[in-house]
């Protein structure tokens, strides 16, 4: 490859960090460190996610270049950025003696490497590193144009700004510092303020949080950073525990009943129905969840999965014409032998007789007869939930 086709190279790969930017609310800049032929390491913009005033895309790809190396010296390395740095990068860029800087669009407002100060040029720093600029340069640019003619088309009125970066930046930084002069907020008007709207989708933290406190935990951290923005939450699970909840937020009524646990005690237990759909829902760790058991080895042989075969026939008898079942959080090994029991099948050794629960008796079962549990089910249609 000519150096011009690996320029353009890594510069898609910073624009692809910018575009992620843009994806979150920034300014889309993006940057990559190169270092013969690899990224290692790679950043955009996040000053307003962040708050922080040297959250610039180069800056953050150049500190996380170093830590991934181990040194702070980066001599051989080549910074690939979209938009022409500042006096501040440009200064880290001397400090950190990188080899090499190629940047897409031209900044005539703040560029420090040619258009507004050329900071690589003065001879009294005590080093100098290679220039190239303009790879890309359409892109970057349009990159940037066509997120500030977003804000423009979400708002309405225009402030004037134009596609200018560095005037929307000024116009915000000095409508914040009216807002801190008097006290009070102010509103950056429709031009400067791009709308956030944010979907949270959790799973839980087992044993720690619930899909809903995880999410409620992040939009209160959400708020303060955007405090405009509209968080919205969905909770989420894979099958296991909260699953229950995840679906009761699209409807349905939870009921409780009282049904045999892994290891045979009663135990309360939850499900939705949805006479709507005629449908129900049951999450198996409700019934025979990990949180019942010690989590021993004659536990673990022993636990049945009889108290979710009761949950079943609770919802046959409520109406429902399909059954969801989450597996996961389970604290039963006996392949559903138990479930099956629950709904009057016969699982029985060579003697014809009833096989004990759990995993340890499995390796007696001679033969299974459906037709009782069959006709119990009664037609519903069984649906599983599973990771």
């Amino acid at each position: 490859m000519t150096i011009t086709e690996i320029d353009e190279k890594f510069m898609r790969e910073a624009l692809a960090e910018a575009r992620d930017a843009a994806a979150v609310g920034e300014v889309p800049i993006g940057a990559v460190v190169v270092r013969s032929g690899e990224v290692v390491a790679r950043a955009h913009n996040r000053r307003e996610l962040d708050q922080d005033p040297s959250a610039h895309a180069e800056f953050a790809a150049l500190c996380a270049a170093a830590r991934s190396l181990g040194r702070w010296r980066l001599s051989d390395c080549t910074v690939y950025v979209t938009l022409e740095p500042c006096c501040m990068c440009a200064g880290l860029m001397v400090n950190a003696r990188v080899g090499r800087c190629v940047y897409g669009a031209s900044d005539a407002k703040a560029g420090a490497l040619g258009s507004l100060y050329d900071l690589n040029a003065d001879s009294r720093l005590n080093h100098r590193f290679n220039v190239t600029a303009g790879v890309l340069a359409d892109e970057c640019r349009e990159l940037l144009s066509n997120y500030f003619g977003g804000l423009r088309g979400a708002g309405g009125a225009d402030c004037g700004c134009g596609a200018d970066l560095e005037a929307h930046a000024a116009h915000a930084a000095a409508l914040a510092g009216a807002g801190e002069d008097t006290g009070t907020a102010v509103d950056f008007g429709p031009a400067c303020r791009r709308p956030r709207r944010v979907l949270l989708a959790i799973d839980s933290f087992k044993g720690s949080v619930s899909s809903a406190q995880a999410e409620a935990a992040v939009a209160e951290g959400m708020r303060r950073v955007w405090s405009d923005a509209q968080v919205a939450t969905l909770p989420l699970a894979d099958g296991g525990e909260g699953t229950l909840d995840a679906v009761a937020a699209c409807g349905g009524e939870i009921v409780t009943c009282e049904v045999a646990g892994p290891l045979g005690d009663r135990v309360s237990a939850r499900m939705l129905v949805d006479d709507e759909r005629d449908s129900a829902v049951i999450e198996m760790a409700e019934a025979a969840g990990i949180g019942y058991s010690p989590c021993t080895e004659s536990t673990a042989l022993a636990a049945t999965t009889y108290g979710v075969g009761e949950l079943m026939l609770r919802a046959v008898r409520a109406g429902a014409k399909t059954i969801y079942i989450g597996l996961g959080g389970s604290a039963t090994n006996d392949g559903g032998a138990g479930m099956l029991q629950a709904l009057g099948a016969r699982v029985v050794d060579d003697q014809g007789c009833d096989v004990a629960p759990g995993l340890a008796g499995l390796e007696h079962v001679a033969s299974i007869d459906l037709t009782s549990a069959l006709r119990t089910l009664n037609g519903a249609r069984v649906v599983v939930l599973s990771d």
